[in-house]
């Protein structure tokens, strides 16, 4: 094969791949327990949406959505954070998907 036909196959790749759309965002969801550090993997993210509070245990209610606060951190003791108190009003973290690291779901106390 001539160089010349080496390079025009390389530029036609490069821009068949510069061309290739965008992955689109995946939305999945993440059981996050009450009260427990947790961590997943692996897992980018740009906002933490809450969808669902419930509760495992018989004859106990769950909180309502607007009481829920997390937090994400850095470390596996959650001593660096990341983020403020994400609520249902404001669960923006980042405008660049960061990993989600440790994130720490609690109920807000009552005034």
């Amino acid at each position: 094969m001539h160089f010349p036909a080496i390079l025009a196959g390389l530029a036609a790749f490069s821009t068949t791949v510069t061309a290739a759309p965008a992955e689109k965002p995946h939305h999945s969801p993440l059981n996050v327990p009450l009260g427990v550090l947790t961590h997943q993997k692996n897992n980018k993210l740009t906002e933490l949406e809450f969808v669902n509070v419930y509760s495992i245990v018989k004859g106990v209610e769950p909180p309502k959505m607007d009481q829920i606060r997390c937090q994400m951190y850095k470390d596996q003791y959650g001593t660096v954070p990341i983020t403020k108190d994400l609520t249902t009003e404001n669960g923006v973290v980042s405008k660049k998907p960061i990993y989600l690291g440790w994130v720490l779901c609690r109920v807000k106390a009552q005034k």
